[in-house]
């Protein structure tokens, strides 16, 4: 019921317009708050959630090691009647991860100018159960997983490659593989080359891995190497007991002839496509949209 309350909160909160952040900014010496961020902007920050009527949610944002990031509720503010009001959160703990959070979700940085009203210190204390070393493998991962999680994925990159350098083989507690999240985040970028570089190297220490094959294929097909995607499916096919990307394997080589007008290679795999993902209705209405297209063809 809480997940259901803080959602429902976030998706149908609307500002009071000026009136709302105009009364609150006359309790503060600072500028009023300005909802414009996402939580992937506010690690290690106070947060407000967008107003009801006059009454904000506020909570701390950090990134849990395990969990990801993560939206601690302390409590609400509000103004009723030009009175400010706090109150506080004590006797229960909310938290929740923010992975499957809308990123069209903002959230306004609290400023220190309103710590004191609040009664709130810059970083709270159970805090320093949370911390890890911000240079160590664990973390750089993590927070690169998290920017990956929100389609960040140019914020993503620096943190995975430095890892990277540390070690290449890393494999996280959730069994998430170091490789295949950098992979991800070169493939969304469009920096296909260095994403095949990086799953090939992968390949060599786990033939059988399926969703790396999947990642190369979506690179092999975006750089229009589509005769080496189709090999690479083959050996997917091969290899791998889990059939999960098999589905989407196929549809990315018919999307490549597709986006290439070539009808006669579109039609030899237009089948093959069709029954991979017989229980897919997106993909299925993808392929029936570029059937439509190339019979005009």
């Amino acid at each position: 019921m809480r997940n259901i309350l803080l959602f429902f909160l976030l998706f149908t909160a609307k500002l009071q317009a000026a009136d709302t952040l105009m009364v609150l900014s006359k309790h503060f010496t600072d500028s009023m708050m300005v909802f414009n961020k996402h939580f992937t902007d506010c690690m290690n920050q106070w947060v407000a959630l967008p107003p009801q009527d006059t009454t904000f949610i506020f909570g701390f944002v950090y990134l849990d090691p395990s969990a990801g990031l993560t939206l601690d509720l302390a409590g609400t503010f509000s103004l009723k009647n030009n009175t400010f009001s706090v109150e506080k959160f004590e006797t229960a703990t909310y938290k929740y991860r923010l992975d499957q959070t809308p990123p069209q979700v903002l959230v306004a940085a609290i400023s220190e100018g309103m710590y004191k009203k609040l009664d709130i210190e810059k970083f709270p204390g159970w805090l320093e159960d949370y911390k890890i070393d911000e240079n160590s493998l664990q973390y750089l991962f993590i927070r690169g997983y998290t920017y990956n999680a929100w389609d960040e994925c140019v914020k993503a990159i620096p943190f995975l490659e430095r890892a990277f350098k540390m070690d290449a083989g890393y494999v996280a507690s959730n069994g998430l593989k170091l490789s295949t999240e950098l992979a991800f985040s070169y493939n969304c970028t469009g920096d296909y080359d260095n994403a095949i570089s990086v799953l090939q190297t992968a390949l060599e220490n786990d033939a059988n891995d399926a969703y790396i094959y999947k990642e190369i294929i979506f690179a092999q097909t975006h750089s229009n190497r589509i005769e080496d995607a189709i090999k690479t499916c083959q050996s997917a096919k091969d290899n791998c007991k889990d059939t999960t990307w098999n589905g989407e394997n196929v549809f990315n080589i018919l999307r490549a002839f597709y986006e290439k007008k070539d009808r006669n290679n579109f039609d030899k795999w237009l089948e093959t496509a069709k029954k991979s993902n017989e229980n897919n209705e997106t993909y299925l209405s993808y392929i029936k949209q570029m059937e439509e297209e190339m019979t005009d063809l």
